[in-house]
């Protein structure tokens, strides 16, 4: 069922974005160095069949970072088969999950965003660097990896307003802690 729905949105949102536009209107000035107006590279087609996924990337591994529950304790439902390298900081790491993905015949990378404005060294700001990093290397080398959307988790509005700990200007590396999020094992759920 949630497969569906998010699929369901995923048309939508695409549709919405396929209406057309008045033949003066021009696009705004790109907001920052990852955005352009341009495609990057083939786009889909209509009618073309697409998969997608969530990709949920806040784990490090190294640091403990939503591996070890502030009381030690384990925070992972499914274990990846190492955790060597396994974590957002990491451009080796993101690779390897987009490869994964190819593998698995997804079309779509749809990396949660959990951040908030001026938090430039939050999990959410350097996992989705190093994620268009380890795209831009695939490309480079010739491979076709997933087209990365965004899944704005909109619960981080809900939490910063509860919370001083992860407003801006602070290191804070906090994510959503509900089940169905917590319990993925690696970079991506389906």
């Amino acid at each position: 069922m949630a497969i569906w729905l998010m699929t369901l949105a995923l048309v939508v949102a695409l549709g919405c974005v396929a209406a057309e536009l008045p033949a003066d209107w021009t696009p705004p000035p790109s907001p920052g160095r990852f955005l352009t107006h341009e495609p990057r590279g083939p786009t889909f087609k209509s009618g073309q069949p697409l998969v997608a996924t969530s990709y949920f990337y806040w784990y490090d591994a190294e640091r403990g970072l939503h591996i070890r529950n502030p009381d030690g304790s384990d925070a992972l439902t499914d274990h990846p088969t190492t955790l060597e390298g396994f974590s957002y900081r990491s451009v080796t790491w993101h690779r390897r999950q987009l490869a994964d993905m190819v593998e698995a015949g997804i079309d779509i990378v749809l990396p949660v965003y959990w951040g908030f404005p001026g938090a430039k060294n939050h999990w959410s700001n350097v996992g989705l660097e190093r994620l268009v990093q380890a795209r831009d290397e695939m490309v480079r080398s010739g491979e076709k990896p997933p087209a990365i959307g965004l899944f704005y988790d909109t619960s981080t509005l809900r939490s910063e307003q509860a919370s001083s700990t992860s407003r801006p200007g602070t290191s804070s590396t906090r994510a959503p802690t509900s089940p169905s999020r917590a319990s993925t094992g690696g970079g991506t759920s389906t």
